[in-house]
């Protein structure tokens, strides 16, 4: 059960903090919250997390094995900030140079 296919897209998604319906919806991962339940926790296990543990509390605190996805990613959702969001603010902050020379008091 957990060799087929099915489940190790499951359980690599749930590592990268997808939740169920995401997974069934966008990757058409035909399985119930328990069959999710059931695989997911004996992968945890096996992969030595704790009760009360696993992928997608580890993807959420920063615990994950994958964070070098987020290093890899940080950069272009910085800029995404930058064209997306902050045009949107009113006033956008002064920006200062890294020894504190020309900001406004």
């Amino acid at each position: 059960m957990l060799l087929d296919q099915e489940t190790i897209e499951a359980c690599c998604l749930a590592e990268l903090g997808k939740n169920n319906d995401c997974i069934r919806k966008e990757y058409s991962i035909r399985l119930s919250d328990g069959q999710f339940q059931y695989r997911l926790t004996r992968a945890k296990t096996l992969a030595g997390y704790k009760k009360g543990d696993g992928f997608r509390r580890a993807w959420r605190e920063g615990r994950s094995h994958y964070e070098e996805v987020i290093a890899a990613m940080l950069p272009r959702l910085r800029q995404d900030y930058e064209k997306d969001i902050i045009p949107q603010i009113e006033k956008p902050p002064i920006k200062v140079s890294p020894d504190g020379e020309g900001a406004e008091a």
